[in-house]
């Protein structure tokens, strides 16, 4: 994210490789969806949706479910990447993911997946609906004192039409 984004990407990928060959089921999920979310934030869309699917259809057999909420922040980008976007597929996916970090107690995804958001509907030019997503993201961030992500959510806020 700072800005080796193809190497990281890569990175991730081996290690989901890595795991996967291990027969491990712990942490499959959360890697294909580290893997999805951040080819989602690159625009390789086709890419992230094979890799979300891959963390859902290890979550829905397996139960392990620390990708599920960054594997629908993913779909949710993509479909928001797509040539004719499709925002009730968005709204569906980062909901998901809102539900699902908050049902696991997962706080630092709970308050990415509220940034992302905000920042999607900021492209929307919705920034009354933007702001309280940015709102509850910087609380978050604060309370957890993810100082990088509070201050790109405060520039995000800032950055919103009025």
């Amino acid at each position: 994210m700072l800005g080796e984004r193809q190497a990281g990407i890569a990175l991730l990928k081996q290690g989901f490789q890595l795991i996967q060959n291990s027969g491990s089921l712990q942490a499959t999920a959360l890697y294909a969806s580290m893997v999805a979310d951040h080819m989602a934030l690159a625009g390789m869309r086709e890419e992230a949706i094979v890799y979300s699917n891959k963390a859902l259809d290890f979550y829905r057999e397996f139960g392990e479910g620390n990708g599920e909420a960054p594997a629908h922040r993913a779909l949710a980008l993509a479909a928001a990447q797509a040539p004719t976007s499709d925002w009730p597929t968005v709204e569906h996916h980062m909901n998901e993911g809102i539900r699902a970090a908050r049902q696991r107690g997962e706080q630092p995804h709970l308050a990415i997946t509220l940034f992302r958001y905000g920042e999607l509907l900021r492209a929307r030019h919705d920034p009354d609906a933007a702001r309280p997503k940015f709102k509850e993201a910087q609380r978050l961030f604060a309370a957890m004192r993810m100082q990088w992500w509070l201050e790109e959510a405060l520039r995000a806020e800032a950055n919103s039409p009025l």
